[in-house]
């Protein structure tokens, strides 16, 4: 829906997932049915994208 949007995630810091997670911004969106994440470097520039569910 147009009238939709994602408000908020989470930087991940945990152990229960695979390292290459660690430090990744996941968010969602309930409307449209995903769970995303953005990967940056140091300098805080975006290097990865991509979506890991969709419902």
């Amino acid at each position: 829906s147009a009238d939709t949007a994602a408000t908020g995630g989470v930087f991940y810091t945990g152990a229960t997932y695979p390292g290459a997670f660690q430090g990744v911004f996941f968010y969602g969106d309930y409307a449209q049915s995903f769970i995303r994440y953005l990967r940056t470097d140091a300098n805080h520039n975006l290097i990865e994208a991509d979506q890991v569910s969709a419902t």
